[in-house]
């Protein structure tokens, strides 16, 4: 385990390569993140711990009420990654998931590029496969633009008509539900009202601005660029997550995005995290 660090005059990142972890995020001095693990292989749920992939169904690692969640017990989180550049904007991680890790077929080769340019945060993730497998990469950073306080001192915004239908294990049913109306509803800037874990199915497709934050005692704000499908919006008493993925168990779910990787082929994703301060 290595703690390294990315630095200019805005943004100030310690990483860890236990997990490709952003231990901590820092903008002119305020912790404005912290704990943003790389989730993998699959982010979010897959139902049952059983893959469908072809003609084959696969067994994972069942470690949430019989279900896969974020990849398994020993997840991306969980693992020693490899640095193989450097610098001090730019680090880049690298990890072999080999065939049959917590279940999932192929032996998967995956990158973690975090990069910073002024108050621009880019993580980018690459991975390829030597067999037809899943992939769903995020990374679990938990926001606090306040640097400290409660969740609710916040304002949001998400480009999102509609969030998916889950059951009581957060397992999606495949209706997908109109926010408008209903406490979903983040398509103006409205206060945050904790007590969220659900998956908005964003608007628009290719790298687009989809989320806003802002702290309401500090008046820093980051903007959310991606060019994933969903927006996973889960929080603390403290902090708030803005996970940009594809939909939770979406190999059970052919009408979703696909995430199925091939032999051959290579996943990349990119979501840029933008900080700005209001100046008092």
């Amino acid at each position: 385990m290595s703690i390294l660090t990315l630095q200019n005059d805005e943004l100030r990142l310690k990483v860890d390569t236990k997990g490709a972890c952003i231990k901590t995020l820092n903008l002119r001095g305020t912790e404005v993140g912290r704990d943003g693990i790389t989730v993998g292989r699959y982010a979010n749920r897959i139902a049952g711990a059983k893959l469908p992939l072809f003609f084959g169904e696969f067994e994972l690692d069942a470690n949430e009420n019989g279900n896969t969640l974020h990849g398994g017990t020993e997840g991306f989180d969980k693992k020693e990654w490899t640095v193989t550049d450097h610098r001090p904007e730019h680090i880049c991680m690298e990890l072999v998931s080999e065939d049959g890790d917590q279940g999932f077929p192929g032996t998967l080769k995956v990158k973690a590029e975090y990069s910073i340019d002024g108050g621009e945060l880019k993580i980018t993730y690459k991975a390829e496969s030597d067999a037809p497998t899943v992939v769903n990469l995020t990374n679990h950073l938990y926001f606090n633009l306040n640097g400290d306080g409660p969740s609710g001192d916040h304002m949001l915004k998400i480009n999102a008509d509609k969030v998916l239908e889950v059951d009581g294990q957060l397992i999606p049913t495949g209706k997908l539900l109109d926010v408008r109306g209903t406490r979903f509803d983040h398509k103006r800037q409205k206060r945050f009202c904790p007590d969220f874990d659900c998956c908005y199915v964003l608007k628009g497709r290719g790298l687009r601005t989809v989320a806003a934050l802002k702290g309401c005692v500090s008046g820093i704000s980051v903007e959310v660029e991606t060019d994933q499908p969903g927006l996973q919006l889960y929080n603390t008493d403290t902090h708030i997550c803005l996970e940009t993925q594809h939909f939770p168990d979406s190999p059970h779910h052919p009408e979703f995005p696909d995430t199925t990787l091939l032999r051959g082929q290579i996943f990349e994703t990119s979501t840029i995290y933008s900080f700005k301060q209001e100046e008092k």
